[in-house]
């Protein structure tokens, strides 16, 4: 069960020639789009290699954010592969994770560098997390990403090895997350791939027209509203944002999206996928938490984001990964997650 912060009561559920090629690849994804569109269109997204861009990302950002829809093998897959690219090493000192205790943080110092750690003090890792409690991150997913960053390590030199900074503290809000992160990684001069749920990137909040009005403004404009992103780039650190989720909704917008091989990243700056209210590609139907108008209780509603006030999709991001249909998107089921149905 999830411990929520003060927002999410609403909602239940790296040298010189790699930064030249960063900067080619950035402006080939919204320049070239261009040749297919009229003057007064904006230019189509083009499909980039998403561990290819995140390479280059890392060229020229402190920070590259990877935003987690939980236990997703197509997401859990894309960052298996980036761990796995030869590129990657050189490019990134660090992985700040969501699903990691970070009173824990010793074990997986030792765990991630080879050394002897036996499976029950590892698992301490991801289950003795302070925000996620019952085990929700207790699933084969987990345990593989850092066998991997393990197995990617054994293979570098000890300067050189990936460090992964346990990133639950059981932090109220996600300055705290933030100021974690300038600790341990930029205040450092270290670059991060950081992996947090989406919700933690935005650059500011949704906002959903409720039958509460004030109290949407009141945890729309409450502090721990502020993203973790948001807060970073407000200490001066650059930050690279990406959303990740299913294509559908990014197929009514840009038809061609359709045939991209998936997953597919696409940078959306001056697109008409970064043009579009990011409310359009919002999952639909969310369940909020509502307090009841005689003020005793709360109830359940079902709305949609506010396109108007909850930002265009440039707004919000630098990319997005189309992860292919809603249909085909599967889940890794977290271990004795049958005992808690």
């Amino acid at each position: 069960m999830r411990v929520t912060r003060p927002a999410e009561m609403l909602v239940n559920i790296s040298g010189e020639d790699l930064i030249r090629g960063a900067t080619a690849t950035l402006l080939l994804a919204v320049s070239c789009a261009s040749c297919t569109q009229g003057d007064d269109e904006p230019p189509l997204a083009i499909r980039l290699d998403p561990v290819t861009a995140i390479i280059e990302a890392l060229g020229t950002h402190q920070i590259v954010a990877l935003g987690d829809w939980h236990h997703n093998l197509q997401l859990h897959e894309l960052r298996v592969e980036l761990l796995r690219d030869p590129r990657f090493p050189a490019v990134v000192d660090d992985i700040v994770v969501e699903f990691g205790a970070a009173q824990h943080q010793d074990i997986i110092d030792r765990y991630v560098n080879g050394g002897d750690v036996p499976h029950a003090e590892l698992r301490r890792v991801w289950v003795e997390t302070p925000s996620v409690t019952g085990g929700g991150w207790d699933g084969p997913d987990t345990e593989e990403f850092f066998r991997v960053v393990r197995e990617t390590n054994l293979n570098l030199p000890e300067d050189q090895r990936i460090r992964v900074v346990l990133g639950d503290t059981g932090a109220e809000t996600m300055e705290e997350e933030a100021a974690l992160i300038r600790r341990e990684v930029t205040d450092l001069g270290r670059r991060a791939v950081i992996v947090f749920g989406g919700g933690h990137f935005m650059r500011k909040p949704m906002w959903y027209p409720i039958s509460d009005p004030e109290w949407m403004d009141y945890v729309y404009n409450h502090p721990s509203s502020v993203s973790t992103v948001a807060h970073l780039e407000a200490a001066e650190v650059s930050v690279f944002s990406i959303h990740a989720q299913p294509s559908d909704d990014f197929v009514t917008v840009q038809p061609d999206s359709a045939a991209w091989p998936t997953p597919a990243l696409a940078i959306v700056e001056g697109t008409v996928l970064g043009l579009e209210p990011f409310a359009t590609f919002d999952f639909k139907g969310v369940s909020l938490t509502v307090p009841d108008a005689d003020g005793d209780g709360f109830h359940q509603e079902q709305v949609p984001a506010d396109p108007a006030r909850s930002g265009l999709t440039q707004e919000q991001f630098d990319a997005v990964i189309l992860l292919g249909p809603s249909e085909g998107m599967e889940f890794i089921r977290p271990i004795g997650s049958d005992q808690q149905d």
